[in-house]
């Protein structure tokens, strides 16, 4: 019984921290509705008008970008079909969208819901190496958003500039932790002597084994397959390309002032940031508004413009969240035997379930 202890002591602290962190989002929501009133809401979303539709587009070729990625990194005799992986990716998106710690059912979600074409453990271990290329793909772009903010850092309050230049160095810290671990051939020794002391070693152990894991896991995919690297690379930039073309034309749209790229940047690094940090936050309502605000105000776009570009980044989720939902229940079918085609050269890879996703 008393090992069962800290597990529920954990688990009570993150439904409180999760709880805590809704009631914070609504309040901030709350506050910003409030801030800009509901007759400038509407006067933006009515600017809006046919071009959501758009930016429906633009946000649903983004997400065939990774799905296109996630096919080309799974491994084994049976291939992953992109119609498959598409409804595969909205169903666990919307998971991980909707829910309170959602990240830890949607992933596994994903990979559960092609069960029928390819088994779960090469599923999975393709979302590993795909979010290991997105996760290289948002250095520049988080590089970039940080430089751009700096470089105005005369329009930015001092309290954000050291966090700007935090996350930069975060960001690059991150890089040469990975090469070194990866460089380490003592890890294995190191991480074992380490795994014998307290609780925080513990945890810093079990982190720097599971980096160590994707690490090799990346690292031998790329062996393998090194004709693969350029296209899924080439998706996970188009990617991110399409996210800031996405939040351009939102502002293109919705803002009085004309937007520049380098706003567009900026602010989708932000987003991008805040999607990061709160993943436990269900749609995270109300930091997302904060965040936008705050920022598209410092741009001399207006707090306005932030508020409702947060607004309609909210009913895109809900509209292809809500899509997700309806492919739940309803699996991509079965694909026989005589239907796949066979990867020459392609070994399968299984690894244990870890949490990827940042």
């Amino acid at each position: 019984m008393r090992s069962l202890a800290p597990s529920a002591r954990a688990l009570t602290l993150r439904r409180l921290l999760v709880t805590l962190m809704t009631l914070i989002g609504v309040w901030l929501f709350a506050r910003a509705m409030q801030t800009l009133g509901v007759a400038q809401i509407r006067d933006g979303l009515t600017r809006v008008g046919w071009g959501f539709a758009v930016l429906l587009l633009l946000s649903g070729a983004r997400e065939a970008m990774r799905t296109l990625a996630w096919t080309h990194s799974v491994e084994g005799p049976a291939r992953l079909g992109f119609v498959q992986a598409f409804r595969a990716r909205l169903a666990g998106e919307a998971i991980g969208t909707l829910l309170p710690m959602g990240i830890l059912a949607g992933e596994p979600a994903k990979a559960a819901h092609v069960g029928r074409q390819v088994p779960f453990g090469a599923a999975f271990a393709g979302l590993a190496v795909e979010f290991a290329f997105y996760g290289a793909s948002l250095i520049p772009l988080m590089a970039a958003g940080g430089i751009l903010a700096l470089v105005s850092t005369a329009k930015l309050p001092a309290g954000t500039r050291p966090l700007m230049l935090g996350g930069l160095l975060a960001t690059a810290a991150v890089v040469v932790a990975v090469v070194r671990i990866r460089r380490n051939h003592a890890g294995e020794t190191t991480v074992g002597a380490v795994t014998r002391g307290g609780r925080v070693k513990r945890l810093i152990a079990q982190g720097t084994s599971a980096i160590r894991r994707v690490a090799d896991l990346v690292l031998g995919f790329s062996a393998r397959h090194p004709e693969r690297l350029r296209p899924i690379l080439a998706y996970e930039t188009a990617y991110q390309v399409l996210a800031v073309a996405e939040v351009y034309l939102t502002l293109r749209l919705i803002s009085p002032i004309p937007p520049t790229l380098a706003s567009a940047v900026v602010l989708e690094t932000v987003g991008r940031a805040i999607t990061i940090a709160f993943q436990a936050l269900p749609l995270r309502i109300g930091v997302d508004e904060a965040g936008a605000a705050l920022f598209a105000g410092r741009l001399d776009l207006g707090t306005g413009t932030g508020i409702t570009l947060a607004l309609v980044r909210k009913l895109r989720l809900l509209f292809w969240s809500g899509i997700g939902l309806l492919l739940l229940g309803h699996p991509a079918p079965a694909v026989t035997a005589a239907s796949r085609p066979e990867a020459s050269g392609s070994q399968p890879c299984v690894i244990a379930p870890v949490d990827v996703r940042a």
